[in-house]
């Protein structure tokens, strides 16, 4: 990621010497960098940039552009990341109904929409508005391109995750195995996206109470991770909280506490306070604490989420 910043710099520095400010492939570059600094966890960076580029887009093209919707797209991936999911889903909805009324219901760029706003749904609970919005992009896809296009992968495991969530393990299983399977096959056992299908496939096993199933994938998966991406990403962080949550659930607390504790510190400093995943981080020590009768312990992250929630919710 600090490669593709200097190179997209570069690259905006020398078309500025040569373009005005406000010419279309700045703005494109300086999307890219947004993405960046989203990918690597610098979400505040990434927000700030992308909502001017937004704005730029706006004011040089207007609302329906495809500039415009592609980097409010941007933005509302960033928003997912740091837990608004409402800003999230405003902008999503907006750009799937441009896309809908401008490209027809079953363009690839309609269905793209239709995915980012039905993975928004899982995180505010709205699992039915998922399941449907997932079976419509899954159907086309299917039509369109095959089962063993990576959009179609992806397309399976939003409908797989949706099942999971509403207590359908075992259709959630089924689809996850063959879907793990083919990624597997295509992109590699390391791909983000493969990664990302061996998580879906441990929470059902851990919806269902097979634990050793569940942390022997959560474990591959922190490993794969930790190899591939830095060990303060967020995605690395979530796996390692993951794998805590199946060792809490195995009675193996100080395992749990010993990850717990080395997550929580860059949650604090790359998420924030507030952001949902930090609040949890806290929360879940803090159990842990009190489970082991570390009472001093337990008071210093009580307190601090105590005012963190008030400030929060009120």
């Amino acid at each position: 990621y600090d490669d593709a910043e200097v190179l997209f710099t570069q690259a905006i520095e020398k078309r500025r010497s040569i373009e005005r400010e406000d010419d279309e492939l700045v703005l494109v570059i300086i999307g890219w960098i947004a993405h960046t600094y989203m990918g690597s966890g610098r979400l505040d960076k990434a927000e700030e940039l992308q909502k001017e580029t937004l704005g730029q887009w706006k004011r040089l093209k207007g609302a329906d552009h495809s500039g415009t919707l592609l980097a409010a797209v941007y933005l509302a991936g960033i928003y997912s990341r740091q837990g608004r999911l409402s800003e999230a889903e405003i902008l999503e909805v907006d750009v799937l109904e441009q896309r809908r009324r401008l490209l027809g219901e079953n363009d690839p760029d309609t269905l793209v929409a239709e995915s980012n706003l039905g993975n928004t749904y899982p995180g505010q609970s709205r699992y039915k508005e998922a399941e449907k919005l997932a079976a419509h992009v899954l159907e086309q896809r299917m039509k369109t391109l095959g089962r063993d296009h990576p959009d179609t992968i992806l397309a399976v495991e939003s409908v797989a995750q949706t099942y999971a969530l509403q207590g359908r393990l075992e259709d959630s299983e089924c689809l996850l195995l063959e879907n793990l399977e083919v990624q597997s096959r295509i992109m590699g056992k390391d791909h983000p996206n493969t990664i990302k299908s061996m998580e879906l496939l441990a929470f059902t096993y851990r919806s269902q109470g097979r634990l050793e199933k569940a942390e022997e994938l959560r474990s591959e998966a922190l490993r794969l991770l930790e190899t591939r991406l830095d060990k303060d990403h967020p995605d690395t962080i979530m796996a390692a909280a993951n794998l805590a949550a199946i060792y809490t659930l195995q009675s193996r607390l100080n395992e749990a506490k010993e990850m717990r504790v080395k997550i929580l510190a860059p949650r604090q400093k790359i998420l924030g306070e507030e952001h949902p995943d930090t609040i949890s981080s806290m929360q879940t020590l803090g159990l842990i604490y009190m489970q082991q009768q570390e009472w001093g312990e337990a008071l210093c992250c009580s307190t601090p989420l105590v005012k963190v929630t008030m400030k929060k919710y009120g």
